[in-house]
């Protein structure tokens, strides 16, 4: 979750000093005192320098509550990895919203990625398991540490789950047709 929040926070504070250059640029070509003068005409005094220091203060202001808002938005998702299946819960604002079970039969293939800027600034990654079968087509583990060796491994659970389900068809087959010929 703190690297959602990280990415998040960096798409706010990278609006926020876009709008601070767009005021300071107003307010170097033409003043801020344009603004004065249309509050004047509704019989509202201010002057310019109380205007520039309020929008100022107001970006600020719900940049903060910007990050806030995305910091209790932020899903969080977890996985877990059982012999035979996968639970995937998503959360959001703390509460669990949803969660999906995955039976390893239903894993076609698995991908990974390391490309763009967060996951390459943060040493991470994406997993992509597409899946068959079900009413999604894929899953997307985001912000995967060693997403490498974490695919390998989810790799490996699923090799070996379909090991031990071949196994079990190659027992009830020989079972069966030993109790066939009785």
């Amino acid at each position: 979750i703190k690297k959602v929040v990280l990415k998040n926070l960096r798409k706010v504070i990278g609006a926020v000093f876009l709008i601070e250059i767009v005021i300071f640029i107003i307010q170097w070509q033409v003043g801020l005192g344009i603004f004065g003068e249309v509050l004047e005409s509704f019989g509202i005094k201010v002057n310019a320098e109380a205007i520039l220091w309020m929008m100022v203060l107001s970006v600020f202001i719900v940049a903060i509550f910007l990050s806030l808002g995305v910091y209790l938005a932020a899903r969080n998702f977890r996985y877990e990895f059982y012999n035979d299946r996968l639970l995937a819960f998503e959360n959001a604002m703390m509460v669990m919203v949803k969660s999906r079970e995955i039976s390893y039969e239903n894993i076609a293939r698995i991908l990974y990625r390391t490309s763009g800027f967060i996951n390459k600034d943060s040493s991470s990654g994406t997993i992509t398991l597409h899946l068959s079968g079900t009413d999604r087509s894929n899953i997307e583990l985001d912000f995967i540490d060693n997403v490498k060796q974490v695919a390998e491994n989810i790799q490996s659970i699923i090799t070996r789950f379909r090991y031990v389900k071949q196994a079990q068809f190659t027992e009830n087959y020989r079972i069966n047709k030993v109790l066939g010929k009785f």
